[in-house]
């Protein structure tokens, strides 16, 4: 791993703090200050770099910056040591090389890691910031894991019933439904639908009408036989000839 490779790490912990604490205002005034330190550093660039900053110093790397950017120089050390008064900060001294940043805050301080390739980044903003995570004690984070399901305990209503009619305190618990209740399936109650009235159809009186029969006049027929003659008419019974009386004489 080359020096190259860190330069970007280098940048963004110098620029970054200027715009949280406001000293630019304009994404254009922060771009043309890391553009360029990149080019700058990027010339100087060895096997190891060195920085030494001061309230009244300023590396020609970044005198060059703060006068293509028009930053001034004390408003952007101000924000690079986050602007804390009560901490004296009369110095501060960057350390970068193959898959390192370091930085010391003071003259009488050790350095602390900015960004190591071992590491995930330990921080991006201003060396206050970092010195102060460093003496801080680390605490013991604690990770609960959730259960995915919950498992409820089955209740049994016997025994419910068994312990609430042995203890005298205890009030007495009545199941809200019988546990053979609970088994049977509940049917729905089907609606029922009454069934309208069926209306037979009118038929009027003037559509009826009763058929009409035409008389035939009727035909007299004789048929002779012996015996007489017989007149039946067509259609009718034929009847035989009239039978004679006779009349018996008292003596």
């Amino acid at each position: 791993m080359s020096t190259s490779s860190t330069i970007p790490h280098v940048v963004v912990f110098l620029t970054r703090p200027l715009l949280r604490a406001g000293v630019v205002t304009s994404a254009t005034s922060l771009t043309t200050a890391q553009i360029i330190l990149n080019a700058a550093l990027a010339r100087a660039a060895s096997h190891s770099g060195l920085l030494t900053l001061s309230p009244t110093n300023a590396p020609p790397v970044l005198l060059a910056a703060c006068l293509g950017a028009g930053i001034e120089w004390r408003a952007w050390y101000a924000a690079l040591t986050g602007g804390d008064v009560a901490v004296a900060v009369d110095e501060v001294t960057l350390v970068y090389g193959p898959g390192f940043v370091k930085a010391r805050l003071g003259s009488a301080r050790p350095f602390v890691d900015v960004w190591s390739a071992d590491s995930l980044g330990l921080g991006l903003g201003s060396v206050v910031r970092i010195s102060r995570q460093r003496q801080r004690k680390p605490t013991a984070t604690v990770q609960t894991s959730l259960p995915g399901r919950i498992v409820i305990p089955s209740l049994d209503l016997s025994d419910v019933e068994s312990d609430a009619s042995s203890s005298p305190t205890v009030c007495s618990l009545s199941p809200v439904a019988s546990p053979k209740g609970l088994q049977k399936p509940f049917a729905l109650p089907v609606s029922r639908v009454r069934a309208l009235p069926s209306s037979s159809p009118t038929v009027s009186k003037r559509g009826m009408q009763t058929p009409t029969s035409t008389p035939t006049p009727t035909a007299m027929t004789a048929y002779k036989y012996q015996g007489g003659v017989t007149r039946v008419m067509t259609g009718g019974v034929m009847l035989g000839p009239r039978a004679r009386t006779t009349s018996t004489r008292r003596a």
